[in-house]
């Protein structure tokens, strides 16, 4: 049976050095999202149906706990694109093939994962501010879609990077580069907002800031992870005090944020490299 073994590491250690981030420091122009453990809870759904599929084929797996998958994800797994999940699961190979198949023809019709609490709210207010609105994700865009539901209609339409199951081949980073030149800005001024290890990494490579949020698949909650979201609440108020605001102050919902009030907020700048 599949074992695996699990090396913590604290997000500290895959950040580098933090700094903190005001409007005047760095203008941001753009709000990039990974999606899965970001804006939408789905990771109970995809070990839900890995744990159907291990019945389906009979396999000799144990399906991780949520808590056990985030601590492999930490460790530096690969699990994206979604064959990459089956295979660090532990699936051979042709089974992650034929579970890919059955991946993209049945998960957003049987296992409709939720948005997390606040998001709807959050990206309505987000885009009130006029700062674009875009997506960088390894999922596909049925299924980033359908998981969204209505709250597709904030993101920027040229601004959503998904995978393409017809391609083997998804660059976050490049994915990055190239939301940025279309909306021709420096991608220091585009902020990027994951739950993952190689999130950062594409993020740093593009030369983004990057946010990170450990309520998601792969940062632990730990102690010392106060340059983080911990929630979709915290990851809110962090998000709408980077924002641009025009008209002068402004107050949105019960966060009250304001113009003038330069709220600082730690989270990676490439320059701290």
């Amino acid at each position: 049976m599949l074992q695996f073994k699990i090396k913590k590491r604290s997000i500290s250690q895959t950040r580098s050095a933090a700094q903190y981030v005001t409007t005047a420091d760095h203008d941001i122009k753009a709000i990039v999202f990974d999606v899965d453990g970001v804006l939408v809870d789905s990771l109970s759904a995809h070990l839900r149906m890995c744990r159907d599929l291990v019945e389906k084929f009979s396999l000799d797996i144990v399906v991780p706990s949520e808590e056990e998958f985030r601590q492999i994800v930490q460790s530096g797994a690969s699990i994206s694109p979604m064959r990459d999940f089956f295979m660090t699961i532990g699936f051979p190979p042709n089974i992650a093939d034929l579970s890919l198949e059955i991946y993209a023809e049945k998960f957003i019709d049987e296992y409709l994962p939720n948005k997390y609490k606040y998001v709807d709210r959050m990206l309505g207010q987000l885009s009130k501010t006029g700062i674009v609105l875009g997506i960088v994700t390894s999922n596909t865009e049925v299924n980033i879609k359908g998981s969204l539901g209505k709250s597709i209609k904030h993101f920027n339409s040229h601004c959503i990077f998904c995978y393409d199951p017809r391609s083997s081949n998804f660059d976050k980073q490049e994915a990055l580069n190239i939301l940025c030149n279309r909306i021709s800005i420096d991608p220091s001024l585009c902020l990027y907002v994951g739950d993952q290890p190689s999130d950062e990494r594409a993020a740093n490579q593009a030369g983004c800031v990057f946010l990170p949020v450990t309520y998601g698949w792969g940062f632990l909650a730990l102690t010392n992870s106060s340059g983080a979201a911990s929630t979709t609440q915290a990851l809110a108020q962090m998000l709408l005090s980077v924002a641009p605001y025009g008209g002068g102050r402004r107050k949105l919902g019960k966060w009250a944020i304001w113009r003038n009030r330069r709220l600082k907020v730690r989270t990676h700048h490439p320059s701290d490299n």
